[in-house]
């Protein structure tokens, strides 16, 4: 009996905000949605480390503000759902 395939989050495009400053995060990860939404994506991952947390605190913000539903993948990521 063949196995259903599983959802291999590993394939999922990323944004990897490693690097960048607190008030980058909304203008980055704005672009990045927009390109990710206009190609299909029903998922994408961004990456925002662990450091401080105000990376993440941010990125958590503006997707509130942006009406977008995700969840904490690992410490370092969270998983956003476009559809």
């Amino acid at each position: 009996m063949a196995k259903a395939p599983k959802n291999d989050n590993k394939s999922l495009p990323s944004l990897d905000l490693h690097g960048f400053r607190v008030d980058d995060v909304p203008d980055a990860v704005d672009r990045f949605l927009v390109k990710e939404t206009a190609r299909g994506s029903a998922q994408v991952r961004i990456i925002h480390g662990r450091g401080t947390g105000a990376v993440k605190k941010k990125t958590i913000e503006w997707l509130k503000l942006g009406g977008y539903h995700h969840r904490s993948e690992n410490e370092g990521a969270l998983i956003v759902f476009l559809d």
